[in-house]
């Protein structure tokens, strides 16, 4: 009786032994679906349970699970820690699809592991699992289609924007065109250059009196031509610098505005007796002096002198402008 015992209970303590060798790790698999078009997809899920750093070495898939089975794309693993255990769970995906058709057997995936306390290595199979793979019905009429239409992606910046390049070149191009087309209407230039700015009114005046000064009119007895061309010489200056119509205006008008003007009395005393001298030497044909004539150029001079811009002057005006 007792030896009855003895061996029951050492029948039990081997029990215990075993199933707590069979308790290493835990895998399962399973499927999203199991009926599917051909071509379809449907992901795969493999579990693992294992003891927190025991190794284990998981299935060696790559391109295909068996013949039949290929895999697309795996995710990236999963682990969770298990609540008040030693224990972790590791989950992975794979994507897999097949174009065979009928009853499609997905084989067990062996996992590999180092049994407790020993140097041999076991194996863990996950479930064989089942497809059923099913084919399109084929309208012989309508010929060859595809079996999924084809799924348009958003286009993405970088894919328009080369056609954005272009656009914008085109419409540069058909302003310009257009801006070309306005200019040749009204026979103007495609491009304006840069005006040269203007000679100032004294250097152009003194330029003109060395070359009247040059042609000795009045010595030649061109008195008229040569009173003409002073006063013309003058006037013009003095529209340009003295802001005034002087061209047009007789010898007493541009007195008066002269007058309005800060210019110095005495010069503009000169200038009187000289424009009326002038005068009646273009209109009443009088012959002046020697003496009258050179006096005449000698105040052309002095008042271009006394009344052009001065370096002062054009210094407060370039403060003024910054």
């Amino acid at each position: 009786m007792r030896l009855s015992n003895i061996y029951i209970s050492f029948l039990f303590i081997l029990f215990l032994q075993l199933q707590g060798k069979s308790q290493d790790i835990a895998v399962s698999a399973k499927l999203d679906t199991n009926l599917l078009l051909i071509g379809d997809q449907t992901i795969l899920h493999l579990y693992l349970i294992q003891e927190k750093g025991k190794k284990v070495y998981w299935p060696p898939i790559d391109e295909k699970i068996g013949d039949k089975i290929e895999v697309l794309n795996f995710s990236t693993f999963d682990t969770i820690y298990l609540a008040n255990s030693k224990n972790i769970k590791v989950h992975l995906q794979l994507l897999i699809t097949t174009f065979d058709t009928g009853l499609i057997i997905l084989p067990p995936l062996p996992f590999v592991y180092d049994y407790a306390n020993d140097s041999i290595s076991k194996t863990a199979l996950t479930p064989q699992l089942y497809l059923r793979i099913f084919t399109l019905k084929v309208d012989l009429e309508k010929g060859i289609v595809d079996i999924k239409p084809i799924i348009e992606e958003p286009l993405s910046f970088w894919e328009i924007f080369p056609y954005l390049i272009a656009l914008l070149i085109l419409s540069i191009l058909f302003l310009f065109g257009i801006y070309v087309w306005v200019r040749v209407s009204n026979n103007k230039p495609i491009f304006s250059l840069p005006k040269k700015p203007p000679i100032p009114a004294h250097i152009t005046a003194l330029k003109e009196l060395d070359i009247l000064k040059e042609k000795k009119l009045w010595q030649v007895g061109s008195q008229k031509e040569y009173y003409s061309a002073l006063t013309d010489i003058m006037r013009i200056y003095m529209e340009g610098r003295l802001g005034f119509g002087a061209m047009e205006m007789i010898s007493d008008d541009i007195i008066k505005e002269l007058n309005k003007i800060n210019v110095d009395t005495e010069l503009i005393s000169d200038s009187q007796e000289i424009l009326q001298m002038a005068d009646f030497v273009k209109f009443a044909k009088t012959q002046a002096l020697a003496d009258e004539n050179n006096r005449a150029m000698k105040w052309a001079y002095d008042f271009v002198e006394n009344t052009k811009p001065t370096e002062d002057n054009n210094n407060k005006k370039e403060e003024e402008i910054i």
